[in-house]
């Protein structure tokens, strides 16, 4: 593959890095949530952030933008 020139393949690679961080970040804290309701701790939401949540999901109200 052939990289491209300058700042736009400098924007490219960091938007790439910065998705696959996200993507194992993401799969990380599904991990904790999954096994936790397999244990059997009740768990009422899955967010991800740090301080106020940027996205969760809430059974019955599905996907919300913050915290539900």
């Amino acid at each position: 593959m052939t990289s491209l020139p300058g700042i736009l393949g400098l924007l490219i690679d960091l938007a790439v890095v910065l998705f696959g961080f996200g993507l194992i970040i993401f799969v990380h804290e599904l991990g904790h949530f999954l096994a936790a309701r397999w244990a059997g701790i009740r768990t009422l939401a899955f967010a991800i952030g740090f301080g106020p949540a940027l996205i969760s999901y809430r059974r019955g109200l599905g996907f919300r933008r913050g915290s539900t």
